[in-house]
């Protein structure tokens, strides 16, 4: 849609206790919600913990951002025009397969619609389609900014979790052979940090590390054809 939706469509809420229901949700995310709920039960306090995974493989920052914010930042404009995109509602759905990357394209489906539901925070996990430190250090406050004042009434900023780039540097984690000159996934990881040590976000946003999480994996090819992973394959330690 071009214009944010504010309604759920072919949403469904599963229990976490059926291995169908799991398998359609991100790991990450369920491991997460499991050890929180661990957590919180060693302290006697019976609260329910529900996750929803809103999520689109492979997608750019600038489809989760409303389009006004990114006209009013120059930086974040200017990468998505070179981009070869566009901002005119006029040539909107016009990129075939790719219209998911259009600009705010996701945030008009996937987000704005979550609006009505009171959530305590976000675990944001992207960033390898964005490998730059420019407009990556503007584009995560405006994302935390922009999804904040969505889903708050009350002018606060959303807890945000920012997952770090996993250890990849172009090529296959098998082979043990580092590349020096790929530092497109450092800059975003550098940008991240920086984010959660402005004055503005560090009550309210952490970084989680995972450059210590292996990228290789040992189950048989015909199971994980990739022969180069750009997230770790286990996903319960980053969760």
């Amino acid at each position: 849609p071009i214009t944010p939706s504010y309604d759920v469509k072919e949403g469904h809420w599963k229990v976490a206790n059926d291995g169908d229901n799991i398998a359609h949700c991100s790991a990450i995310a369920y491991s997460y919600a499991t050890e929180l709920f661990r957590l919180l039960s060693e302290e006697n306090l019976n609260v329910p913990v529900a996750v929803i995974n809103s999520a689109k493989g492979g997608s750019n920052m600038h489809s989760w951002l409303p389009r006004q914010a990114m006209l009013e930042t120059d930086s974040i404009k200017n990468y998505v025009l070179n981009k070869g995109l566009t901002f005119s509602t006029s040539a909107y759905n016009s990129y075939g397969w790719d219209n998911y990357n259009q600009p705010q394209a996701l945030y008009s489906q996937k987000i704005a619609p979550l609006f009505n539901y009171q959530i305590k925070g976000v675990v944001w996990y992207q960033g390898e389609s964005d490998g730059f430190y420019n407009p990556t250090i503007d584009a995560i406050p405006l994302l935390i900014d922009t999804w904040s004042a969505g889903f708050n009434q009350n002018e606060e900023i959303l807890p945000f979790v920012l997952i770090q780039l996993a250890p990849y540097d172009g090529q296959n984690p098998m082979t043990n052979t580092p590349n020096p000159d790929y530092v497109a996934y450092a800059a975003h990881r550098l940008a991240q940090l920086d984010v959660v040590k402005m004055d503005q976000y560090k009550a309210s946003t952490v970084l989680v590390p995972i450059y210590d999480v292996s990228l290789m994996w040992d189950v048989p090819l015909s199971q994980f054809a990739y022969a180069d992973p750009i997230h770790p394959t286990t996903k319960f330690p980053v969760g």
